[in-house]
């Protein structure tokens, strides 16, 4: 009995482990969305200090869009280094966070815990999310005026360092 349960609890870790990820989603497929050269797909979302923020305010500007849960645990490793280059570039790059499938109040709770504050907006679903791509967070997008620069999925997200020198023009 011993040994079943033992081999009972390991399969039950290795699912847990599975469905956890957020590396690749269940319905994952080769579509892998938006790439580089192309242009920000129309969208609007409200902020969650009910500021409208809308694909057109990107022109003009150097941008990051990154998308996220807070229960993803790559999410909860990636929003701390992005809070750090936020702090560094928040007065020359426009930045949102667009949440898939959650709420403010989970979202609000993670921020606090984390003192994070970049500007996030809740979402529900995942309508916004499905413009960029059909799977994988955390997910960022890097733009300059309205275009695509840079496309950064769950196993290729850069570094603290080289991904401030992306958003600031900077050589690498």
């Amino acid at each position: 009995m011993n040994r079943l349960s033992s081999v009972l609890t390991i399969i039950c870790l290795f699912f847990s482990i599975c469905i956890a990820s957020c590396i690749t989603d269940e319905e994952a497929d080769n579509n892998t969305g938006l790439t580089e050269g192309d242009k920000l797909p129309e969208f609007t979302v409200e902020m969650s200090d009910g500021k409208i923020v809308s694909s057109s305010d990107f022109s003009g500007y150097r941008g990051i869009i990154a998308f996220f849960n807070t229960d993803c645990r790559d999410c909860q490793q990636e929003l701390p280094k992005l809070q750090r280059v936020y702090e560094r570039t928040k007065d020359n790059v426009m930045w949102i966070a667009i949440a898939r499938n959650e709420n403010n109040a989970s979202i609000s709770k993670f921020w606090s815990a984390n003192h994070l504050s970049i500007p996030y907006s809740p979402q529900p679903d995942r309508h916004i999310f499905e413009l960029f791509a059909s799977n994988g967070i955390p997910r960022l997008y890097l733009t300059a005026d309205g275009i695509i620069t840079h496309v950064f999925r769950p196993e290729n997200i850069p570094a603290e360092e080289p991904l401030y020198k992306l958003l600031t023009g900077e050589q690498l």
